[in-house]
């Protein structure tokens, strides 16, 4: 895909809820979502998969929100993410294989394409100026009961061994749901200037955060 398109692969295992449409209750479904600035004939050259449903349409910016097709609010889930470098196709095998074993209770397993902007030294000025990696991968189930919460967290588990092969150690931030290590979100030369910034302005660790970076000793 072209920079001015961000891409997303997922598969979808809906449980068999009465809440749910008829077409989604029970089914899964592979998902392309994409997010373009082409025109709109290039834009429909997207369509060429021919999709069950197709929602490809322009879209206003407040519906952005929107597009994933996330709950409007708070629900009990479990999620984690993770980084690759490549995906060949083996990964893409693994990929499958690992959200039929773990099906229903691995409700969404995505594959973010990386490229643009998101390209190290892209975003320049920050702490983070860029996600060094190609696909940002994110796995996650509903876990309204003990039951459901430990089948969603050995699934989780079992996608990050799936795809360690291929995995820069990394994670995206917004997908890291379980506490990682600074160098796996910010890269170690980043984590170190944050660890040195730390000591400077709170060394007492007054101000704190979900994964939080320790001050240089």
């Amino acid at each position: 895909m072209p920079d001015e398109v961000a891409s997303v692969g997922r598969i979808l295992h809906f449980p068999p809820l009465p809440e749910l449409p008829p077409h989604l209750s029970g089914r899964s479904y592979v998902v392309v979502e994409a997010a373009c600035q082409l025109s709109v004939g290039q834009a429909d050259e997207l369509r060429a998969l021919e999709p069950e449903l197709d929602t490809f349409q322009p879209t206003p910016v407040g519906e952005f929100g929107l597009l994933h097709m996330d709950p409007p609010g708070p629900v009990p889930a479990h999620g984690d993410g993770m980084l690759l470098g490549e995906l060949p196709e083996q990964a893409i095998d693994v990929f499958v294989d690992v959200s039929r074993a773990h099906g229903p209770a691995l409700l969404s397993l995505e594959l973010r394409h990386l490229g643009g902007a998101l390209r190290p030294g892209a975003m320049a000025g920050g702490a983070v100026d860029g996600i060094d990696a190609a696909f940002a991968v994110f796995a996650a189930g509903m876990t309204p009961t003990e039951e459901a919460t430990r089948a969603v967290t050995a699934a989780v588990d079992a996608v990050h061994r799936s795809l360690a092969p291929w995995s820069t150690g990394g994670c995206y931030l917004n997908f890291a749901e379980r506490p990682k290590p600074g160098q796996a979100l910010f890269g170690a030369d980043v984590h170190r200037r944050l660890t040195r910034i730390k000591a400077a302005y709170d060394p007492a660790d007054v101000i704190r955060a979900n994964h939080p970076v320790p001050p240089a000793s």
